[in-house]
This record gives C-alpha cells, structure tokens and sequence, in this order.
C-alpha cells in the first residue's frame, strides 16, 4: 500500500528491494508486533517513516557523535572499553539509525527506544 500510495509501484518483483523499501519493511514488522489493529498500524508506520524522511534524514549522520556522548555519561566504562578493542567504529550505526533499531532489538526493547523517541519528535 505504501509503495503504491507514494507511487513506486509497478515494480517487478524479480528486482531486489531498495534500502529505503528495506527500512520501512523493517519497522512495518516490528510496528506490527505492537499494534493490533491493522488499518491502524499502517497509518502510524506511514506517518512514522514519513516523519523519520522528512524532518530527520539530515540529522542521521550526527547521530554516531551523539550515540558515543550519551553513552559515555551513562557508561563511560563501557565506551572506553569499546575505543581500547576498535569496536565504536565497526557499530552498524546505519543499521541501526536508518531503522530506528527495528529488526536489531527485541520488540520489548524496541517500545522502550521509540517511546522516547516518539516524545522526542512531538
């Protein structure tokens, strides 16, 4: 529905998916382990990615900077353990940040993250 509302569609299915197709296919089925109602899901998905597209695709790139900051006023033994065995640079920050963690954490965890997130955009 997504794909023929935002005029993507026909594709051949022979054709493998585009990472922005990936993202939303993502959270769609994270979204879906917590909503119920369907008609209800795809319209908070769609705004969801809409948002996340729109008004944050320009700040993704600041959001590694910001990850390591924040981790290090929660848990600088951690982050200093992460620099000292090369592992900060080898996170899959884009995996993570284009995807809004859905598909990386558990759905339990995952309500967690976009419930801060979602009173972060409002």
């Amino acid at each position: 529905m997504y794909q023929l509302e935002s005029g993507k569609l026909p594709r051949s299915p022979s054709f493998p998916l585009k990472p922005e197709d990936e993202v939303f296919l993502a959270i769609a089925k994270a979204m879906e382990e917590m909503v119920e109602d369907s008609v209800d899901c795809y319209w908070i998905i769609r705004c969801f990615v809409n948002q996340l597209n729109s008004k944050y695709r320009d700040s993704l790139p600041q959001l590694p900077k910001a990850f390591e900051q924040y981790l290090n006023l929660e848990d600088s033994r951690l982050l200093s353990h992460l620099k000292m065995c090369s592992a900060v640079s080898r996170l899959p920050y884009d995996l993570w940040f284009n995807r809004c963690f859905a598909g990386c954490l558990p759905e339990s965890s995952l309500q967690r993250v976009w419930d801060k997130v979602v009173k972060w955009i409002l």
